[in-house]
């Protein structure tokens, strides 16, 4: 098989997002669910040969991404957030 086509990675975008937001949603935040699956989508594209059942690959790669996401203890919205705070505070301190 193929790379996905863009007709076909916009079909399963249009009927799998929502409801892969709400399976994320048991983990994380909701922005942070939307974000897991525009990264799941984004690694889906990049595979060399896509998986032979596209909605049962959607759905453990969101659980996952969202099981991983939830383990760090804070959001990529923390992360920003802890950046601005001390980025203001004139502290140079990596994150």
């Amino acid at each position: 098989m193929a790379n996905l086509e863009p007709e076909q990675l916009s079909r399963y975008f249009s009927a799998h997002a929502r409801e892969l937001v709400l399976f994320a949603r048991q983990w994380v935040h909701p922005a942070e669910a939307e974000d897991i699956i525009q990264d799941v989508f984004i690694r889906l594209i990049r595979q060399s040969e896509p998986p032979r059942n596209i909605k049962a690959w959607l759905f453990r790669a969101v659980r996952n991404a969202a099981l991983s996401q939830s383990r760090t203890g804070h959001s990529r919205c923390d992360t920003a957030f802890i950046a601005v705070i001390l980025m203001g505070n004139n502290i140079a301190f990596p994150i």
